[in-house]
């Protein structure tokens, strides 16, 4: 099983960048759906490239439970934890560096996109081949998922208006405002 869980974890990796990715250009390409804001960035917020993780992340995580998850006494709790680290992981390295440097940069920008996936990967591999398992865990897993795209949806549209919200090209937030930080 540690094998199989290995290849699927792996797979995940490569899914959440590449769908994770190619989810960067969605909102545009659509021309600026409503719809596709739930799940694509609509500006070039930090908050909004977190979408870039999550619902990649839990596309897979569905797919993965379909074929492998049902077993794994640990699966739900990986994933659900994962759901909320990974952007925390995004958010802590990409304001650390740029505090640092005084500024972000494109390719460390998708440098952290990338390290937050293989050490989300890397985690819920150890946390799924761990043996223990705590008693409503599960629920506990799901509410956090559900309470992420639950803020994701909301603050999409009501961002609060705060650094982590705002479009640096633009001063604006979230779909709705976009390009305007006065409303």
């Amino acid at each position: 099983m540690k094998r199989s869980l290995a290849f699927w974890e792996t797979a995940g990796f490569f899914f959440v960048v590449l769908v994770g990715s190619a989810l960067h250009f969605a909102f545009a390409a659509s021309g600026n759906n409503l719809a596709v804001a739930l799940i694509a960035p609509v500006n070039e917020s930090v908050w909004e490239h977190l979408k870039l993780f999550f619902f990649p992340f839990l596309l897979f995580a569905l797919i993965e439970y379909r074929f492998i998850g049902r077993p794994i006494k640990n699966f739900w709790f990986a994933k659900g934890s994962l759901s909320l680290l990974g952007p925390l992981f995004i958010v802590a390295m990409f304001y650390t560096y740029s505090s640092l440097l005084g500024g972000n940069f494109l390719a460390a920008d998708i440098g952290i996109f990338v390290i937050s996936a293989g050490i989300s990967a890397k985690i819920g591999y150890n946390i799924m081949t761990h043996k223990m398992v705590q008693k409503r865990s599960r629920e506990v897993a799901i509410g956090i998922i559900v309470f992420m795209a639950i803020a994701f949806t909301i603050f999409t549209f009501r961002p609060p208006e705060n650094e982590l919200f705002a479009d640096p090209l633009t001063g604006g937030y979230g779909a709705v405002r976009a390009g305007n930080s006065n409303e």
